[in-house]
């Protein structure tokens, strides 16, 4: 069993990453991903310093697309800077990792049905659910939120926790449709995904 620690949108705040990561490193976690928006060289900075060789793999969000110094910050130690669009394979399952404000590029991934799970942020709200054969999960926003979160998935079994950053549990909700199929209500509604689960716990 593997933990794979995923967060988003930290937007250049610095206290917050670091909170982010000492919950995920807390939680055991064997690799983490980061969907974009990072929105410094500092936040890759605490990613570094805290994560030691844990791979860290991190895509541009649209807050990074203009910053030159976030989008060719070198790899060090197990952080990396992938562009706008990476994959991983952990525990046979294969996994991509997007922001979510380019719909042609989340779609192309999502109709390939070639992922297992895509994981994704933008929209700052958690989300857990179904777009095909491909789970859809954003950790929630770790800044700009009505309660910061992250989340905590274990493979191949599935479990998957969101976790405020003070590390309670925070409720969870499944069952999204995708292309505007069913309910969801009140959930993010990009790329025609309904996610279901908006920013209260």
């Amino acid at each position: 069993m593997k933990r794979l620690g995923i967060l988003s949108d930290t937007h250049g705040d610095v206290g917050r990453t670091q909170k982010a990561m000492e919950v995920l490193l807390g939680q055991g976690v064997d690799e983490v991903v980061h969907c974009g928006d990072v929105g410094s060289t500092r936040v890759l900075d605490v990613l570094v310093e805290l994560a030691g060789e844990i791979p860290v793999t991190c895509v541009l969000g649209n807050v990074d697309h203009w910053d030159r110094a976030v989008r060719d910050y070198p790899q060090i130690g197990g952080v990396r800077v992938a562009g706008r669009f990476a994959e991983r394979m952990l525990e046979g399952m294969r996994i991509g990792v997007v922001h979510g404000d380019d719909d042609r590029l989340f779609r192309e991934k999502l109709e390939s049905e070639a992922y297992d799970v895509i994981c994704f942020g933008h929209s700052h709200m958690r989300a857990d659910d179904m777009g095909g054969r491909t789970r859809l999960i954003n950790p929630g926003a770790v800044y700009r939120a009505a309660i910061p979160s992250v989340a905590v998935l274990e493979l191949p079994g599935g479990e998957l926790r969101f976790l405020s950053l003070e590390g309670e549990v925070l409720r969870r909700e499944r069952g999204g449709k995708v292309n505007g199929e069913g309910g969801g209500g009140g959930g993010f509604q990009g790329f025609g995904v309904q996610v279901g689960e908006a920013m209260n716990p």
